[in-house]
Order: C-alpha cells, then sequence, then structure tokens
C-alpha cells in the first residue's frame, strides 16, 4: 500500500510475484515480502501524473495561454480546454486593443511562443523570415502557426466568454472543480 500510495497507483492492481523452484507464485496480503520479487501493474517507479475525471481548464488564448497549452501538450496531456471569448489565437492585446499598424514593441526573439529551448521541436522550429519587431497581423499568424504546428487548437474552446466559476466540492477537496 505505501508503494501504491507514493506512485500514486491504484493498490488492486499491483501485484507481486516472486518464483519457487521451476514455478511462479503471485503473492497474498499476508506473504512476507521476497528479497526478489516482479511487479506488474506499475508502468514506473516514478510517481504517475495524477488523472482528472474533467479537463484543465485555461481561460485567455493569448501568449500565456497558447504557450500553457503547448507545455500540456508537449508533456504528453491533452486533457484540457483553452476557453477565448475570440474566434481565434492571439488574445485580447493582439486581436481587439492592437491596431493593425501596432508592432511588438521588443525584440522578436525574447517573445516568440518558442521562447525556450523547452518549445522548440524538429516539427516545430524557430520560424524563419520573421522580422524583428513584426506586426499585429504577423503576431497573430505567428500564434496561430503555433497552435498548428503542437496539434493544440482542437482542445481551444473559441467565442466563450467566461465571467463566472463557481467550485464544486469542498474547497479543499482533492476532486473538487469548477463549473
Amino acid at each position: 500500500d505505501a508503494l501504491c500510495t507514493a506512485l500514486g497507483v491504484d493498490s488492486e492492481s499491483v501485484h507481486f510475484y516472486i518464483k519457487q523452484g521451476c514455478s511462479i507464485r503471485k503473492l497474498r496480503a499476508g506473504d512476507e515480502m521476497a528479497t526478489f520479487a516482479s511487479v506488474k501493474g506499475i508502468n514506473s517507479f516514478r510517481p504517475q501524473r495524477h488523472v482528472w475525471p474533467h479537463p484543465v481548464g485555461v481561460i485567455g488564448a493569448g501568449y500565456n495561454g497558447l504557450k500553457t497549452a503547448m507545455i500540456y501538450a508537449k508533456s504528453g496531456n491533452h486533457n484540457f480546454v483553452v476557453f477565448d471569448r475570440n474566434d481565434k489565437v492571439g488574445g485580447y492585446c493582439w486581436i481587439t486593443a492592437a491596431n493593425k499598424g501596432s508592432k511588438l514593441q521588443t525584440e522578436f526573439g525574447s517573445f516568440h511562443i518558442w521562447w525556450g529551448q523547452d518549445c522548440v521541436t524538429e516539427k516545430c522550429p524557430y520560424p524563419k523570415g520573421w522580422e524583428i519587431w513584426p506586426k499585429k497581423q504577423k503576431v497573430l499568424e505567428h500564434f496561430h502557426y503555433a497552435a498548428e504546428a503542437y496539434g493544440v487548437l482542437p482542445n481551444f474552446q473559441f467565442k466563450t466568454n467566461v465571467a463566472k466559476m463557481d467550485i464544486v466540492g469542498d474547497k479543499d477537496a482533492h476532486d473538487r472543480y469548477y463549473k
């Protein structure tokens, strides 16, 4: 039970087997653990990621919302939804507040969605031919390209304005969620 708790695995799915002579026997709850045993039901001795019964919600499809989605996808977690009131990736700052002449006010290299080696992949390298201070349209193209390259667009729910969230369950409960 202690091993299963530490690894975040259901104890009913883990079984220990020992070799006795020419046969293999499954250990029962009261049996003494042998020096050498095989374990079935554990993929790794690293703690397992908790699988939530509902998706993680990200509010906003701007720079930070898109970057969060990319990091979830890169880690193999596709159980998330990104909500945005607009009809495309870009967020309030680049879709609504910026005009067509607005430019990025810092070097593109420090702002682009791939900032940091953790987000550069073979299928999604740094974009080539981008300006140092791109205008609104290029920044929006960049966001859309990154969302497509990482395959996160299916996780976006556009034209959804999140105005309120209610907590379902006790505020300290591990299984609480929002609606």
